[in-house]
């Protein structure tokens, strides 16, 4: 089918206990976002992720794109080691997995700030890639370069992957946000 990128796609695999691994090797230790784009068009399907040989996500939902043609992204957060790790994207019915799925990719990028909005008054919400039980400390400084960092507020332990935090600072002033993993 048209629209995918590279040179192929894994094809509409839908039998028990079929998988493909991906094979990484991270500079450094820390959240990332994996995104896997896909065409799921005979209906909703979905998949066990399991990394470093823990089931991470034992059913994965990958919505249908009502054509082999038109693709979709979904994305998930893990907290990976630095080095060598590995990533299986699997069928494996006793977890719930199951229908053809066309697996076009998967990126692997950082956890990053998503959003970022100033409301009436001057509230700031920051949305970011989290990975669910990570905790994380959301800081602010009045100018950069900056060696003094302050907390806004207590550690954030995530719930999903992605969390939110506001800062009530009032108009007029000015701030830069990091979050962190304490």
């Amino acid at each position: 089918y048209a629209g995918f990128t590279g040179w192929g796609y894994l094809a509409g695999w839908n039998s028990a206990n079929q998988w493909v691994r991906f094979d990484v090797n991270l500079p450094s230790a820390g959240g990332r976002t994996l995104t896997f784009r896909y065409a799921a068009g005979a209906g909703n399907a979905s998949r066990a992720i399991n990394i470093n040989g823990t089931n991470a996500y034992p059913n994965l939902a990958f919505a249908n794109t009502g054509a082999w043609a038109n693709y979709a992204y979904v994305s998930v957060a893990y907290n990976f080691p630095a080095g060598k790790s590995f990533i299986t994207v699997a069928l494996n019915p006793g977890l719930g997995n199951g229908n053809f799925l066309n697996l076009d990719s998967l990126t692997l990028t950082d956890l990053k700030i998503k959003n970022f909005t100033v409301a009436a008054g001057g509230a700031v919400q920051l949305t970011w890639d989290s990975v669910p039980g990570q905790t994380y400390q959301v800081q602010y400084a009045s100018q950069l370069p900056t060696a003094s960092w302050s907390n806004l507020g207590s550690v954030i332990t995530a719930t999903n992957t992605m969390t939110s935090a506001t800062d009530s600072m009032g108009a007029n002033a000015s701030r830069y946000y990091r979050v962190r993993t304490p």
